[in-house]
């Protein structure tokens, strides 16, 4: 029975080995590619699962072994103590067998980690399953023991030998596989050492290509940024030139057009001149209806003239059209201000609407607004008189022969109101 058993770990403990060098031999035909590693990687996981899967198979045999040695036993009364003993050697055994395979697992880093992990998981599962199935089948063996000490020294001793025998063996095996293992998991880590360091090499040269890329392309951006300033620039610069000479012709423009412009207001107001010199000589004729049509064309040619509206007020007031005539002489104000004879006229017109409140306001603003204001203080006086004011009556025409003697109205004035002696 026991070279038998022997015989069988030997068996499959070969298998672990070929297994593990066809994982060598896989990896020198297949390469150090991203695949290949991968492929390998899990070549490796599998035929580390096959291994366990073998240990625990040998362990079971071995079990049935202390089964089989524990029935023959019996017959001849084996003692407890020593088996006792001997499961805790086995115990111990199989703890440093599983420690080494463990710590062996372990070194191979963070790849292997998590298939470890459930590798690990199961194999203490198992190992506590057989332990608490030991510890059962050991009560059992202590009960049916006691009675049969006397008749299985000698088959202890036998049964000793071969226990030592098969768990040499058994240990023998475990630690030629988790060698294999070790070769296998070295393997694989030398493997992918080496593509890492291909995959660093490949990624710097591509950094380094991306880099090349990118100054050449940041150096191309640069020159025609360059390029498209300059054509900026001198775009802008032709604007400059092209806006000044814009404005040279703008202003150019402007002053012909100003220029045009006084021509024809001085070509209207030169023949709106003559049409009011023409009405003025109409008006002095006592023609006053075709002073007013001359006085109308004048006005019409040039809007602007004050002294053409004043004199068509002086006609419009002698054929007794008092509003329009009023019209025409605030018109003249309006146009210029300084007008002294538009504010006398137009208080002769509120004179003879005997507003004179009104027309004393008009004489005293025409009054100073002129060299020869003696008509508006001869006006004055007459609106004062009206009023029956005849002291600030004689004022006024006091003051009109003072600006000109030879103001015949205002003397008789003063004759007729003062007395010779005025």
């Amino acid at each position: 029975m026991s070279e038998s058993n022997h015989d069988t770990d030997r068996n499959k403990t070969d298998v672990a080995i070929a297994a593990e060098s066809n994982l060598d031999r896989e990896g020198a035909e297949r390469g150090d590619g991203p695949d290949v590693s991968v492929n390998l990687i899990m070549s490796a996981l599998e035929k580390m699962a096959s291994a366990t899967d073998q240990l625990a198979r040998q362990m079971n045999d071995r079990l049935d072994g202390v089964e089989r040695d524990i029935d023959e036993g019996r017959d001849k009364d084996e003692p407890a103590e020593h088996l006792t003993e001997l499961q805790e050697q086995m115990q111990g055994q199989m703890r440093e067998s599983l420690d080494s395979f463990r710590e062996a697992l372990k070194e191979n880093g963070e790849h292997f980690q998590a298939s470890l992990k459930d590798l690990r998981d199961d194999l203490d599962q198992a190992r506590q399953d057989q332990k608490d199935w030991i510890e059962e089948e050991l009560r059992n063996l202590r009960d049916d023991f006691s009675s049969f000490k006397s008749d299985n020294e000698d088959a202890r001793g036998a049964a000793d030998r071969d226990r030592a025998e098969r768990l040499d063996s058994t240990l023998q095996g475990q630690r030629t596989m988790v060698a294999d293992l070790a070769e296998g998991i070295a393997l694989i880590q030398t493997s992918m050492e080496h593509r890492l360091t291909e995959l660093d090499e490949q990624t710097r040269e591509e950094a380094n290509a991306a880099r090349k890329r990118w100054e050449d392309f940041t150096g191309a951006q640069e020159e025609r940024l360059n390029s498209m300033a300059n054509q900026t620039r001198e775009v802008q610069e032709l604007g400059q030139r092209l806006g000044d000479e814009h404005n040279e012709m703008v202003r150019v423009f402007e002053q012909e057009k100003e220029r045009a412009e006084n021509a024809a207001r001085d070509d209207k107001r030169e023949r709106s001149r003559r049409i009011n010199n023409s009405g003025v000589a109409r008006y002095h004729a006592g023609e006053y209806e075709q002073a007013r049509v001359l006085f109308e064309q004048a006005v019409e040619s040039d809007l602007h003239f004050a002294e053409a509206f004043n004199n068509l007020g002086l006609a419009l007031t002698e054929l007794d059209e008092h509003e329009d005539a009023t019209v025409a002489f605030e018109t003249a104000i309006e146009i210029n201000p300084e007008l002294g004879a538009g504010y006398n006229n137009l208080g002769y017109v509120l004179y003879l609407s005997e507003n004179y409140e009104a027309a004393i306001e008009m004489y005293n603003e025409a009054i100073g607004r002129e060299h020869d204001t003696s008509a508006a203080y001869t006006n004055l006086g007459n609106a004062w008189q009206k009023l029956g004011e005849t002291e600030k009556a004689v004022e006024g025409w006091q003051r009109a022969l003072e600006v000109d003697p030879s103001n015949e109205r205002a003397q008789r004035y003063l004759d007729r109101f003062a007395g010779p002696a005025a």
